[in-house]
């Protein structure tokens, strides 16, 4: 296959287009009304219509919807919440900062979700919640999970985070549970760089979670304003990565801390960084609102493009794709794969110009978290651990094209 010049990314917003560029650089040169909640109750609207859900409070990021929302359970002094390994730190980050202890239970290998069985075996007196993740936009076993769940009495929150518009037997997922949280964060499915949400269908969940609410500040201004200004400069190193000057580009961006990274060094640790903890503003729930409106012909672009992988990944000795229920109707954040040499397979594709996704490449990402700092035991969940080996990830964001779609496969194949 010959090199081309065109970069295709994972990451670095991939949802971003033009639009949503020149829409931040005008929100960071303008001065709001600070007063002016129209953007946030719009958002809240489209949400509590779109999930069914009578309750919804938005927050800086989606960890901080998550503590939020087990704070409010509330948590007690060594009470126990049940999480899936093959997740990324901020999840059970959100367990310890609200005062619990993140229990680890495996996965399942064709959804990359939670394994009903090992659930139930996981279970103890201490255990107060679980926390279900759709992976990747791939619906959990819900029946399975919910009435395993329900027996013992254990608040569900689904963790949405990577799938607005999957849906499991009909019903989008995000309605099973006590609560839901969703992420805004640059590489999700709706994005305004930073931003989450968190939905109760427990009026008395609700209730106490309007109270921690009510009392969390904006962001500083400085803040918001690099946020603001993340998809114009990344626009600007994608658009220069083949001819190098992207690259110095986002060296610089970095160490000047205009381009403020996804995970921080202190949650790397299990620490609670400075920005947890406060309300969405107004700037990033315009982001926002503005991507909701693109958000039905960005999914129907994600679920094209994962059913080209699926056709010609199909039965390729070597590269596993992953095996949904009829069930379910998934909308791919990422479409991820199975392969024996994950670097191998990343290191080719770079060499063409291709960055994909290694989401996740350790039981708990990134990489170099520390494993003792949030309660994980390397071998506790041995599926997790191997789908960590060998898993990459397709782009399915509306950046990729269908012939870069097909590039990808002919480069792995």
């Amino acid at each position: 296959m010959r090199r081309r010049n065109r970069m295709i990314f994972t990451s670095l917003s991939p949802n971003a287009e033009w639009d949503d560029a020149i829409l931040g650089l005008r929100l960071a040169l303008s001065r709001p009304h600070t007063d002016d909640h129209a953007q946030e109750e719009i958002l809240l609207a489209r949400l509590r219509k779109s999930f069914a859900v009578p309750h919804a409070f938005l927050f800086e990021s989606g960890r901080s919807a998550l503590a939020s929302l087990l704070r409010a359970i509330p948590l007690q002094a060594g009470d126990e919440v049940i999480l899936q390994a093959f997740t990324c730190v901020a999840v059970p980050n959100a367990v310890l900062w609200a005062g619990g202890t993140p229990r680890y239970v495996d996965c399942m290998r064709e959804t990359y979700t939670m394994s009903p069985e090992d659930l139930e075996k996981n279970i103890t007196p201490k255990t107060r919640a679980v926390i279900i993740q759709h992976t990747f936009g791939i619906p959990a076993d819900m029946d399975r999970l919910i009435d395993i769940a329900r027996a013992r009495n254990l608040i569900v929150i689904e963790d949405c985070a990577h799938a607005i518009g999957s849906t499991y037997r009909g019903t989008q997922i995000g309605g099973y549970g006590h609560a839901a949280i969703l992420s805004f964060g640059r590489d999700k499915a709706l994005s305004s760089v930073f931003g989450g949400a968190a939905l109760a269908r427990d009026a008395d969940l609700a209730v106490r979670l309007q109270r921690i609410h009510a009392q969390l500040p904006y962001p500083s201004d400085g803040w918001v304003l690099r946020q603001l200004l993340h998809p114009l400069l990344t626009h600007s190193v994608k658009k220069t990565y083949g001819a190098g000057v992207g690259k110095v580009l986002l060296k610089a961006f970095r160490l000047s801390r205009l381009l403020y990274p996804a995970v921080t060094k202190e949650e790397r640790k299990a620490l609670r960084p400075a920005f947890a903890f406060h309300a969405m503003p107004r700037q990033l729930a315009a982001l926002a609102n503005h991507q909701w409106e693109k958000l039905e012909n960005m999914n129907d672009h994600r679920r094209m493009l994962a059913n080209i992988y699926r056709d010609l990944f199909k039965d390729v000795f070597g590269i596993a794709t992953p095996r949904v229920p009829s069930d379910r109707d998934v909308i791919f954040l990422r479409y991820p794969l199975r392969v024996s040499d994950p670097r191998a397979a990343l290191s080719r594709c770079r060499a063409y110009g291709i960055h994909l996704g290694d989401w996740y490449d350790s039981p708990i990402a990134p990489r170099d978290v520390a494993l003792d700092a949030i309660g994980y035991q390397i071998g506790s969940c041995p599926m997790a651990e191997d789908l960590a080996r060998h898993t990459i990830n397709m782009p399915t964001s509306i950046g990729v094209s269908p012939d870069d779609a097909r590039r990808i496969v002919a480069c792995l194949r």
